[in-house]
C-alpha cells in the first residue's frame, strides 16, 4: 500500500513539473526568461519568471561587521564564526571574548546562514548574514546561545530569532501531545 502512494506521489510530481505554460527550459539563462509587466500605475517593470529580479539575482557579497555580547561568557572564551553549507559548518574566524563582548572584524561575506558558537559544537546558534546590513550586533542572554538570542540592529536576525523561538515552543507542544497520547486510552482506540 505504501509503495502505491510512493509511486502515485512520484507520478503527480513528474506531471506537475512538466513543461506547462510559463515553464522555462532548464538550460535557459536568466536573460532568456526576462519578461515585462505593466503595473497599475502604468510603469513597466522587468522581472524574471522564476521570481529573481535584477536586484536579487546572484549571491550578494559585501563587507559585514559582526559583534555582540554573550551573557555568562568566561573571560577570554573563544567565539567562532562558522560558514554553513548544508549541515556542515566550517570555521572562518574566531575571537576571544572580553567581559562577554565579541567583535569579529569586518570581512567579505556572502549572504546566507552562518553559525556563531563557543568552543563546543554543541553550543551554536544560526545567524543570517545579509551584506545589506553592514553592521550586525547580536545579544545572547544566556550561556547557551540558542536559549535567548536577540538581534540588536539586524532586521534579518530579528525575524529569524522570532521564528526560532516560536518553532521551539511549537515543537515542545507537539512533544507534550505525543507524550500524553502515549499515556492515553484514546491511543488504544485509534491504533487498536
Amino acid at each position: 500500500m505504501n509503495q502505491f502512494f510512493l509511486l502515485f506521489g512520484a507520478l503527480i510530481t513528474m506531471v506537475s513539473c512538466g513543461n506547462g505554460e510559463g515553464a522555462t527550459q532548464s538550460n535557459s539563462t536568466p536573460q532568456e526568461t526576462i519578461k515585462a509587466q505593466e503595473t497599475e500605475e502604468g510603469q513597466t517593470v522587468a522581472y524574471l519568471e522564476n521570481g529573481i529580479t535584477a536586484k536579487n539575482n546572484g549571491e550578494k557579497r559585501g563587507q559585514v561587521h559582526i559583534s555582540g555580547t554573550i551573557a555568562q561568557a568566561k573571560a577570554g572564551q573563544q567565539v567562532i564564526l562558522y560558514e554553513t553549507r548544508g549541515k556542515n559548518h566550517y570555521p572562518i574566524d574566531s575571537v576571544k571574548s572580553v567581559n562577554g563582548v565579541f567583535d569579529f572584524k569586518a570581512q567579505e561575506l556572502t549572504s546566507g546562514f552562518y553559525m556563531i558558537g563557543l568552543i563546543s559544537d554543541l553550543n551554536m546558534m544560526a545567524v543570517i548574514v545579509n551584506p545589506d546590513e553592514k553592521d550586525i550586533e547580536l545579544k545572547f542572554n544566556s550561556g547557551k546561545l540558542a536559549n535567548a538570542p536577540e538581534a540588536v540592529n539586524s532586521k534579518e536576525n530579528e525575524g529569524w530569532f522570532a521564528y526560532f523561538k516560536e518553532e521551539k515552543t511549537l515543537n515542545n507542544a507537539i512533544s507534550n501531545l505525543r507524550k500524553s497520547r502515549s499515556k492515553s486510552s484514546f491511543k488504544e482506540r485509534i491504533d487498536g
